[in-house]
């Protein structure tokens, strides 16, 4: 019996050591140029140590205006602390809004 168990047990040791198998290789992401804070309806407001330069570009590729002293908070918050923030304030047009005629 006791060979049986040493057996058993020299077995799992050995299924143990195999190498573990390769994941499948994942597309690189590109990072984001800028850390963004927050995402609300028509702004985002970034994290305050993006370089100013780096914010105004991600800004301007999000067709936006920036604001280097925005408002960080949503428009539905109840509460806000009034604290300058870089936001990008997104163009959005009304639904209403016909720019084809």
């Amino acid at each position: 019996m006791k060979k049986i168990g040493l057996l058993l047990l020299g077995f799992l040791m050995i299924a143990g050591c195999t190498p573990p198998q390769e994941a499948e290789e994942q597309p690189e992401q590109e990072p984001s140029p800028v850390a963004i804070q927050n995402e609300f309806p028509g702004k985002i407001v970034y994290e305050m140590d993006n370089g100013t330069q780096a914010m105004i570009e991600d800004c301007n590729e999000r067709d936006g205006s920036f604001n280097e002293c925005g408002n960080g908070c949503a428009e539905s918050a109840e509460i806000c602390a009034t604290v300058c923030v870089p936001v990008c304030e997104l163009n959005q047009q009304s639904p209403n809004d016909d720019t084809t005629s």
